[in-house]
């Protein structure tokens, strides 16, 4: 009985339960955290009831506006029943006139845990509820204006129906451009002389001020068209887009669902200095505020309804059907007849909110919810309403893609049953079934403006792209940024500046979601009473929850940059990837840097325009050098780095010759041993690889080197990792955390010592056999070779090389390669090679499950402990605190534990990172998958 509840205690509005001690938090990403049966929700149904004193003037017209609540809401006034709202993302808006009088009220909202609605609301977050949004109240006029729709021509059209009578006056700036009073139908319409036209990159806004009534209105609305052309681009304003964007949930680590108007403000600002132009509001409209904020600071957003029903998925145990979305079966909402307003009315509470503003670009029907006919009355309201934006509906494409690929499976079966005489009938039967389904969904599909996709792998995009589909190809999500990654950015750009018709995609996700307890980020799996839950898999974002960056936030940054460049034999080529901003808006520097140090430098005055390039001469002076040289090019604009990418000049140096002379081996005791004046060496004959460094007398390793293939799993390998890793009773791996090391045979020739060995896992056949080789010099220098094969049944490997650990912790170094922050065969535009100082200690990053990170890539030389690596010609190489099987480990951040050594990896090669923790597998081209390979290097004393 909410009437008889004793509102006792204080909470601050806007919050959810889950961050104001009322609940554990809960994470689940498609199961639904109650038993999937529409459209009935547990028996014990939590209620939270929220009482305020309210003082109202009631003058006129007085309303009740809550812009967030989850899941339901139940308002009362003075003890009356007003109504009830769900759509928890849905802005909500009361008539209470007839229940306030003057002075003070008491308002009363009763806000239910789950509803019928919460089965349309089964996105991948923390599970949250509250009044997370802003609450307030209206008092209006009577008479008020009571809607308003703007439409803008690029001819300079505005027309605006509203209430008759109403005064409207447009505005640029502060300047009154024209002033009407709407007819008697509510129309009213301008014509602007040569409007200044909205996008991205230029986001010029108009004000329109409304009154009526004494009360006045403010909208600020944007000139812009958006339109396909032959090619199949989309074009804003006439000109091909490419959309560099990123989805965003609404996340904050210490209100969840509750974001100030400040956060948002910096989220959108952040994208703007990270070069994003898009966002997808996944998967559900923002507040107000935020589409505000796109229209001034300049972001197109696709514009996602309040709908995901991706439990259906897993409504039957995968051991009893297939996980599919197979809405052809009954269940799924979407073909649920009594559940079409639902769906529809969901759809114009997004549209009927947000259609004035100039930053939608497209409005989106859902997400993960199947398609069916509900998805299609979604689609034929908005094509009622003909506003000129595009309409996105992943579900479609998908649908498409599933029964085509069954249907070319059945016609296979089809042709098979008819060679070989048997089951013709039945094959027939089945094919005719798909086929019904897939010409459903080739209409379906139409419908909509885009072929969209998630998680499409390069050879996907380049078939749509090349003619597969005959719609524009959009990723609404890709780049899957779980953890240490995204890899591979770069190659989704280069086919999206090969294609017309690839127009972009959005990288899953804006933040990583997470709980900051104790210190430490907590995750799905971490809090009593979740039922259900998908562990880490919240933390998927390209920056971290307070916002700091990551490297994959700075690759991102540079693949969405909006240049490109080469050099080449004096002549300089760069391309301007922007779509509407001259170069001469622009500050272009570029930079020669010689073994880490600055020789040049100069400015580029340059005015090429958008889409085009501009080849110059630039003089680049003589320099000295003996690791490598590079040019480097800086696109700067409203003092800011837009982006810098660099390219070497040099080739690599040739390694001269040790002329010290060769050093005599000592073979004693089950050791050989390399002795000079201040150092020695010793290798074990049963391990072939050193045990004990020693210079001037002190020891340098506290244990012996290894040569290994395993690197702590990465979120991005979730799917993979037992390839590699035993846990407990796995058997389906090469086992290579648990690796054994075969010594054949050791010789010694001269100052050379020989050594055949083999890796193998536990309970495996090696995995690798070859040859080691050093060679001892009298000045210290160790040349280092091995040469040898990988089983032809070996997976591919995440990483081969070598393992160090110094007895001293935190150990500085110094190393010529890329940096600083760490990079990957895939993740490494934002690191430039030079001469970089750190400690093993600023190697670390806090990825909320500790993995694999800190690799450094086209490294030549190393210097650490008195001892410099280098590299015949390149390697790669990570120092850290932790050792491989501390971060293996370690769930959370505060579970590592430093062992109180400094570790060196020295990798022959790394694999790359890839995005397949959710998108499609590394590509071939990033995986250590040879099975032959040579690598060398030395050591020297520093």
């Amino acid at each position: 009985d909410v009437k008889n509840v004793v509102c006792s205690e204080q909470v601050k509005v806007p919050s959810t339960w889950q961050n104001t001690g009322y609940e554990q938090p809960n994470y689940s990403n498609v199961d639904y955290p109650y038993p999937v049966d529409p459209p009935y929700v547990p028996m014990e149904n939590p209620v939270a009831v929220y009482q305020k004193e309210i003082e109202v003037t009631a003058f006129g017209k007085t309303y009740l506006v809550l812009e967030g609540v989850s899941s339901m809401a139940e308002i009362y006034l003075n003890g009356d029943f007003v109504g009830i709202t769900q759509g928890s993302h849905l802005q909500a808006e009361f008539d209470i006139t007839d229940f306030v009088t003057a002075g003070t009220n008491i308002l009363r909202i009763a806000v239910r845990k789950w509803c019928a609605g919460s089965y349309l609301e089964d996105q991948d977050a923390f599970r949250c509820n509250g009044i997370f949004r802003d609450i307030y109240l209206l008092e209006r006029p009577q008479g008020h204006i009571e809607d308003i729709e703007i439409r803008t021509q690029n001819s300079g059209l505005i027309h605006i129906v509203t209430a008759p009578d109403a005064t409207i006056t447009l505005m640029f700036g502060e300047t009154v451009i024209a002033k009407t009073v709407t007819d008697t139908l509510g129309n009213a319409a301008f014509t602007v002389a040569n409007p200044i036209l909205w996008n991205a990159e230029k986001p010029f806004l108009y004000t329109v001020l409304l009154e009526k009534e004494g009360e006045q209105i403010t909208q600020k609305v944007g000139f812009r068209e958006i339109s396909v052309n032959e090619q199949r681009a989309v074009c804003i304003n006439g000109t091909p887009v490419k959309f560099k964007g990123v989805n965003h949930h609404d996340t904050s680590v210490e209100n969840g669902w509750a974001m100030s108007d400040e956060e948002i403000l910096a989220d959108l600002k952040l994208m703007k200095r990270l070069n994003i132009n898009t966002v997808r509001t996944a998967h559900y409209p923002p507040t107000p505020k935020f589409l505000d904020y796109c229209d001034e600071l300049g972001l197109y957003v696709v514009l996602e309804t309040d709908i995901e029903t991706h439990g259906f998925h897993n409504r039957n145990a995968a051991m009893m059907a297939k996980r599919a979305y197979d809405v052809e079966n009954p269940g799924w909402l979407c073909n649920e007849v009594s559940w079409k307003k639902e769906f529809v009315e969901r759809m114009a509470r997004t549209y009927e909110r947000d259609k004035n503003h100039a930053c939608v670009i497209m409005w989106s029907t859902g997400n993960e919810s199947g398609h069916g006919d509900n998805h299609i009355a979604m689609i034929e309201y908005l094509r009622e309403k003909d506003d000129g934006r595009l309409i996105h509906c992943e579900d479609a494409s998908r649908a498409l893609g599933r029964w085509k690929k069954e249907l070319l499976e059945a016609q296979k079966e089809l042709r098979s049953a008819e060679l070989l005489g048997e089951n013709e009938s039945e094959a027939a039967t089945l094919f005719a079934k798909i086929r019904s389904y897939y010409d459903k969904a080739v209409v379906d599909a139409a419908r909509t403006d885009v072929y969209s996709g998630m998680y499409f792998s390069l050879d996907t995009v380049r078939r749509l792209a090349e003619g597969e589909t005959n719609q524009p190809v959009f990723l609404c999500e890709y780049a899957h940024a779980m953890g240490n990654g995204p890899g591979g950015m770069w190659d989704y750009m280069d086919l999206m500046y090969q294609y017309p018709s690839f127009i972009g995609g959005c990288i899953w996700e804006w933040a990583d979601h997470a709980v900051l307890r104790d210190g430490a980020y907590r995750y799905g799996g971490d809090f009593e009473g979740e039922r259900t839950h998908d562990g880490n898999f919240c933390c998927d974002g390209m920056v971290f929850p307070d916002r700091s960056l990551k490297a994959g936030s700075l690759d991102i940054k540079e693949a969405y940059a909006p240049f490109r460049f080469k050099y080449m034999a004096g002549k300089l080529e760069i391309q301007n990837l922007f779509d509407f901003t001259s170069f001469a808006e622009c500050e272009i520097v570029w930079a020669l840097q010689a073994d880490g140090r600055e020789v040049a430098q100069g400015k580029l005055e340059l005015s090429t325009p958008p889409h085009e390039s501009t080849v110059l001469a630039i003089e680049i002076p003589a320099f000295d050098w003996e690791l490598g040289a590079f040019l480097s090019v800086s696109l700067m604009k409203d003092g800011q780095v837009l982006g810098t990418d660099s390219q070497r000049l040099t080739p690599m140096p040739q390694l001269k010759e040790n002329q010290s002379g060769a050093l005599m081996l000592e073979n004693e005791d089950g050791y050989v041993y390399a002795r000079g004046d201040d150092f020695c060496y010793r290798i074990s004959n049963k391990t072939g690889m050193f045990d004990s460094i020693q210079l001037g007398g002190k020891e340098l390793l506290n244990a012996p080197m290894q040569l290994t293939a395993f690197r702590a799993p990465i979120d991005n390998e979730r799917k993979i990792y037992k390839m590699w890793q035993k846990e407990g009773t796995d058997r389906d791996g090469e086992n290579l955390n648990k690796q054994f090391c075969h010594v054949y045979s050791m010789e010694i020739e001269e100052n050379t010592l020989l050594v055949d060995l083999s890796l193998a896992g536990v309970g495996r056949s090696p995995y690798f056999r070859g040859k080691l080789a050093y060679a001892f010099f009298a000045d210290g220098t160790v040349e280092v070779k091995l040469a040898g094969n990988f089983k032809e049944n070996c997976p591919w490997l995440q990483r081969f090389g070598f393992e160090l650990s110094f007895t001293e912790s935190n150990l500085p170094f110094e190393y010529f390669g890329r940096g600083p922050m760490e990079n990957y065969a895939d993740l490494y535009h934002h690191a430039p090679v030079g001469l970089y100082q750190s400690t093993a200690t600023q190697q670390y990053v806090p990825y909320i499950r500790p993995q694999e990170h800190g690799n450094h890539t086209e490294v030549q030389q190393l210097s650490l402990a008195g001892l410099v690596f280098c590299g015949k010609p390149t390697f790669e190489c990570n120092v850290s605190v932790y050792s491989t099987e501390a971060l293996t480990k370690a769930q959370h951040t505060d579970e590592l534990i430093a062992d109180g050594s400094t570790h060196l990896r020295l990798d022959y090669k790394n694999s790359g990172l890839g995005s397949a923790s959710c998108g499609p597998v590394l590509e071939e081209k990033y995986r250590l998958k040879e099975k032959q390979m040579e690598f060398s290097f030395s050591i020297k004393k520093v």
